[in-house]
C-alpha cells in the first residue's frame, strides 16, 4: 500500500496545524501511524495542544514519550480512553469498517456540545468515501496522499436498509466479539488481526506442535504477538502446568487476550503484557518455548521490521535448549534469517500458503 514518505507526512502535519486550532483539541488518538514518520505529537504542542494523547499501540506511546512534549499519554484503543473529551478530537482513521464504526461512534459520543471530530488518513484508509457511511462529513484538507475531514458532535452513521451486513456488529457496551476455535472461546475486537475467526497459519502451527512428543509442562512459554490469545490459551489448556506470557503491541489485542484467558480458566498461569516488540519487560525474562504467528501488517500497510528484530532477540530470550516455533507466509521465507542466529533450524510443517519453522538454541555454553 502506498504510504506518505517523511517529507510528505511532514508537509501534511504542518498544513494540519495551520488549518486546525490545536488549542481547541482535547484528545489526539493514534492507531497505526508508522513509527518512522513525523506525527502530530512533535508538532501539535508548539501550536497550542495541551490535551491527552491516546495511543492504541505501545510503540506509539513510546515514540510520543521520547519527544517529551506531551504530559498526558495513555495506552487505550478507545478514542478518549473512555472519558469525555475536553475539546475537539483529532483521530487517525481506523482500519476496517467495524473498527471504523466503533471508533467514530465512540469519539462522537465523547465530544462536548459544539465539538468536532477531526479524522486524518491516507486514501487507502477509506477516508475519501467516509461521507457515504457517516453524515455530515466535511472535507477540510488534502495534501498529497493524506486527507483531513471533520464531523460535528451529533454526527451519525448513514442507514443502508437494503444492504446486507457482511460482518457482525459489536456493541459498544460489550466491545468484544466471541468465537470458538480449537476447543477454546476467544474474545476479540474489531481492528486486531483475524478478529472474526482463527488465522489458518495459527491453526497450522498448533497442529504442528500437537505432533511433538516433548512435554512442555512446568516450563515457561512466550506467545509473541498474541492477538486475541489463540496460541497461548490453547497451549495453556494443552499443558496444564505450562506458564505462559503473551505480548502484543496493540492494546485491543492485549485486552482481548486478557479476556480470553479469563474465559478459559487459565488466568492463574497466563500473563498478558502490552509491549513494543521485545522491550524492557520481556528482556528480563527467559523462556523454554517461544511461539509466534507474527503480524507483518500495521493497519493495512506492510511492515517487516518487527519480525526482522524479533528473530535475533528471541534467541537471547530462550534458555539453552529452548525452541522458537514460528509460522509465516511462504513468500516471507524465515529459514535464512533463522539460520543466521540459531544452530538448528527445521521446517516442520507446511501447507499451500504457510511454513512452520522450529529453531533450537544450543545447550553448550559459549555457543550461539
Amino acid at each position: 500500500m502506498p504510504r506518505p514518505d517523511f517529507r510528505a507526512a511532514e508537509r501534511f502535519f504542518l498544513a494540519l496545524v495551520g488549518h486546525l486550532p490545536m488549542a481547541s483539541v482535547g484528545v489526539m488518538h493514534l492507531i497505526h501511524w508508522p513509527e518512522g514518520l513525523p506525527g502530530p505529537w512533535d508538532l501539535a504542542p508548539e501550536h497550542g495542544f495541551q490535551g491527552t494523547l491516546v495511543a492504541a499501540r505501545a510503540s506509539l506511546a513510546d515514540v510520543a514519550r521520547e519527544y517529551r512534549t506531551i504530559d498526558d499519554i495513555r495506552l487505550d484503543d478507545h478514542p478518549t480512553a473512555g472519558e469525555r473529551a475536553g475539546g475537539d478530537i483529532l483521530m487517525e482513521m481506523p482500519q476496517g469498517r467495524e473498527a471504523e464504526r466503533m471508533a467514530i461512534e465512540a469519539a462522537v459520543a465523547a465530544l462536548p456540545e459544539g465539538g468536532r471530530l477531526w479524522l486524518f488518513g491516507n486514501r487507502e484508509s477509506g477516508i475519501v468515501t467516509l461521507g457515504r457511511r457517516f453524515e455530515p462529513v466535511q472535507n477540510e484538507l488534502s495534501c498529497g496522499h493524506l486527507r483531513l475531514v471533520s464531523l460535528p458532535a451529533g454526527a451519525r452513521r448513514r442507514e443502508s436498509p437494503g444492504r446486507k451486513r457482511r460482518r457482525p456488529e459489536v456493541s459498544l457496551e460489550e466491545g468484544f466479539f466471541h468465537y470458538v476455535a480449537e476447543g477454546v472461546t476467544l474474545a476479540s475486537r474489531p481492528g486486531i488481526f483475524s478478529w472474526q475467526r482463527p488465522d489458518p497459519a495459527s491453526l497450522l502451527l498448533l497442529r504442528a506442535l500437537g505432533g511433538v512428543e516433548k512435554d512442555w509442562n512446568s516450563l515457561k512459554m512466550l506467545d509473541f504477538g498474541c492477538g486475541s490469545g489463540l496460541l497461548g490459551v490453547v497451549l495453556a489448556r494443552r499443558w496444564p502446568s505450562l506458564r505462559v506470557v503473551m505480548s502484543d503491541d496493540q492494546w485491543g489485542a492485549v485486552i482481548s487476550a486478557r479476556r480470553s484467558v479469563v474465559l478459559n480458566g487459565v488466568g492463574d498461569r497466563c500473563q498478558v503484557i502490552a509491549e513494543n516488540g521485545i522491550g524492557a519487560v520481556l528482556e528480563g525474562e527467559r523462556f523454554d518455548l517461544i511461539v509466534s504467528n507474527p503480524s507483518f501488517h500495521r493497519g493495512v500497510a506492510t511492515d517487516h521490521g518487527v519480525v526482522r528484530d524479533f528473530i535475533p532477540r528471541s534467541h537471547a530470550l530462550l534458555a539453552p535448549g529452548g525452541e522458537l516455533w514460528l509460522v509465516g507466509s511462504r513468500f516471507l521465507d524465515y529459514g535464512a534469517p533463522l539460520a543466521a542466529h540459531f544452530a538448528d533450524v527445521r521446517r516442520v510443517a507446511q501447507d499451500e500458503g504457510f511454513d512452520v519453522w522450529c529453531a533450537t538454541k544450543r545447550r553448550a555454553a559459549g555457543n550461539r
